[in-house]
């Protein structure tokens, strides 16, 4: 494990699942020290987003990069109290707010992968993408 000896002004912690890094922060958030997060898991971003809040950190930026046909959401977090809906853990606040370039495509791609699940909660998670996609149709 990395150990920090000095205070960072910035952490990046990428490319793994949402539980793992979940786990990273929750276990080391004592380093973190203030220091801007820059995470971006490649599953389970809704537990992510509640990791961050859990470590006392809120949601400044996020981004959806598309790249061989998987979408990918980086995320800029602050020291700061996050409280966030349901809804926006799962789709992501600042997307929501925004709806940048990527944002219906990845809607629609979370529905197929949703789509296959048969949990009440994948059940529950698909209801409010298809309300998220209808909300973005009805703004454009």
């Amino acid at each position: 494990m990395l150990v920090l000896h000095e205070k960072a002004d910035a952490i990046a912690v990428l490319g793994m699942g949402g539980k793992t890094i979940a786990t990273i922060l929750q276990q080391g958030k004592d380093k973190l020290q203030g220091a801007r997060l820059i995470v971006s898991a490649h599953t389970e971003v809704p537990l992510l987003r509640k990791a961050l809040v859990s470590v006392g950190y809120t949601i400044e930026d996020e981004e959806i990069a598309h790249a061989g046909g998987r979408f990918y959401i980086l995320i800029n977090a602050v020291p700061g109290d996050g409280s966030y809906s349901e809804e926006e853990l799962l789709i992501g606040p600042k997307l929501m707010q925004q709806k940048k370039e990527h944002y219906i495509p990845y809607l629609e791609w979370r529905r197929g992968v949703l789509s296959c699940e048969n949990s009440d909660e994948g059940k529950k998670q698909l209801v409010m993408i298809e309300e998220a996609l209808k909300n973005a149709a009805d703004s454009q």
